[in-house]
C-alpha cells in the first residue's frame, strides 16, 4: 500500500495524477490519497486489473479517478495491440469487398 498525503491548498486533479504516476510505473496496487480528512481509496484488481475509488476529496471522487486511469490502461492495451491505427486495424480484422 503506498499513501500519498497533500497539505495545504486542496490538490487539483492534475497534481494528484502527477504524484499517481510514478506509483503506477512501479506496479502499485492499493492508493491512499489523502488531504487532511478527506481521502481517497484507489484499489486495481480483477483479470483485467480495472481500477476502483471510492472516497471524496472534494469535487474530486475515487470512482472519477479510477475510471480515468481504466480508460489510460485500454488505450495503452489498444495502442501495445496495435489498434491505434484505424485503417491498419480494419485491414488485419476485416475482409473489404468492393460491390459494384
Amino acid at each position: 500500500m503506498q499513501h500519498i498525503e497533500f497539505t495545504g491548498r486542496k490538490p487539483s486533479k492534475v497534481q494528484i495524477f502527477a504524484k499517481l504516476k510514478p506509483l503506477l510505473k512501479t506496479g502499485e496496487t492499493f492508493i491512499q490519497i489523502q488531504w487532511g480528512e478527506n481521502q481517497i481509496t484507489l484499489e486495481r484488481f480483477g483479470a483485467h486489473g480495472q481500477w476502483f475509488g471510492s472516497g471524496w476529496i472534494k469535487s474530486l471522487s475515487g470512482d472519477d479517478i479510477a475510471k480515468e486511469l481504466n480508460n489510460q490502461l485500454k488505450a495503452k492495451q489498444a495502442f501495445e495491440a496495435g489498434f491505434n491505427n484505424p485503417v491498419e486495424f480494419l485491414k488485419k480484422h476485416f475482409t473489404i469487398v468492393n460491390v459494384n
